[in-house]
Parts: structure tokens; sequence; C-alpha cells
């Protein structure tokens, strides 16, 4: 009788711990499904908001998480160059993604990076291509096209990418560089300035000034 008593009470310890044990799987499984319906209803919410807003002049992605990491490569495991907050707007590079990664600048920091798709919501402006035209004076060369840029500002440097190739402006200072003809997609940007994209066509024997400024009200 004493080992079938001890025998029982050992299988009704172990029933009772597999019960709490079940107990609190539930219980974390419920709460698991609660949050993430939460999160879906949030980013509806998120995404209804973004879409009544008025066009913003530029494509913009405002970041809807509570925080998040903008990373050096469209990589989980890449470098964090900036954690960012809920509402921070940043300037969206480019309108598809790469893989979940969207291209974008901080505009406060001048930082540029990628960060999820998941905790940002976009919002595209209808008229991408805000940049001022290039300036053209066509010489009688035949020689590559020479863009040359003005930095007016004393002490903002500007970051000019065309085609992918980044190009440093100093702060008063003006830059000129040879490329090869054909057709240019660029953006330039400065911290606390959003990025403003153009595109244009180099030709052969003309060179392409832009002036940089910032207008301030």
């Amino acid at each position: 009788m004493k080992i079938f008593k001890t025998g029982s009470l050992v299988i009704l310890l172990i029933f009772a711990a597999s019960s709490v044990c079940l107990a609190q799987k539930g219980a974390t499984a419920r709460a698991a499904a609660a949050k993430a319906a939460q999160e879906k209803a949030q980013r509806a919410a998120d995404e209804e908001a973004v879409r009544k807003m008025p066009d913003p002049g530029a494509d913009t992605a405002f970041v809807v998480a509570t925080r998040a990491n903008i990373r050096e490569e469209p990589d989980r495991t890449s470098r964090i160059l900036l954690e960012v907050e809920r509402g921070e707007a940043l300037s969206l590079i480019e309108r598809e993604p790469t893989g979940t990664w969207f291209r974008v600048i901080h505009v406060e920091t001048a930082i540029e990076g990628w960060i999820d798709q998941s905790v940002i919501v976009n919002k595209l402006t209808a008229n991408r291509y805000t940049a001022p035209d290039f300036e053209e004076e066509v010489t009688e060369s035949d020689s590559n096209p020479t863009v040359k840029i003005t930095n007016q500002e004393r002490a903002t440097d500007l970051n000019l990418r065309m085609n992918g190739v980044l190009y440093v402006i100093k702060a008063n200072t003006t830059r000129s560089f040879t490329l090869a003809p054909g057709p240019y997609e660029y953006y330039g940007w400065s911290p606390g300035v959003r990025a403003t994209f153009g595109k244009s066509t180099l030709s052969r024997g003309t060179i392409y000034s832009w002036s940089f400024f910032i207008r301030r009200r």
C-alpha cells in the first residue's frame, strides 16, 4: 500500500505540473494572439491616417513602430546606423523595396540607409521629380559632359547621388566632375533638408550647372 500511495502521489504531482504548464502555454498563446490583433488594427489605422494626409511634396516614409532601426544594408544582421521612433518622417529614395527593405534618408541627420517595410507606412507624392533643372552651357568640344555643382551654404555639406554614385560638395565650394553621356537620375540632400529628386539626359560638349542653397522662411 505504501508503494502504491507513493506512486499515486507522483502521478498526481506530474499531472498537476502538466496542467499548469498547459495553462501557461494557453495564456501565452492568447496574449500573443491579442497582441498580433492589436498590432494589425493599429497598422490599418496608421495606413488610413497616412492615406488621408495631403501630398507631402516628396515621397515620404512614416515610422509606425515604437522604435525601429535604419541599417547599413537591407538585412537584419547589418550594422545599425540609427534608431528612429514612431512618428518620424523619412525621405523615401526608391518606391519599390529590395525584398522587404526600403532605402531611406533620415532628414534630421542626413543618414542614408535601409528600413524594413513592416515598421513604416509610405506616402507617395504626385510629382516625384522636384529638383531644379540643370543650367546648360553648350560648348564647341565633343568631350564628355561636365557637371558643376555649387554649394552656396556656408556650414552645410550637400550630398548628391547620380545613378547610384555619391558626390559630396562641401559647404561654400564648387565641385566639377565629368560623366559619360546618357540618362541620369539623381537626388540631393543635406542635414535637416528633405531629399529632392531629378532626372536629366547629359549630352557631349555640354556643361551642366546646379546651385544649391536652402530656402529659409
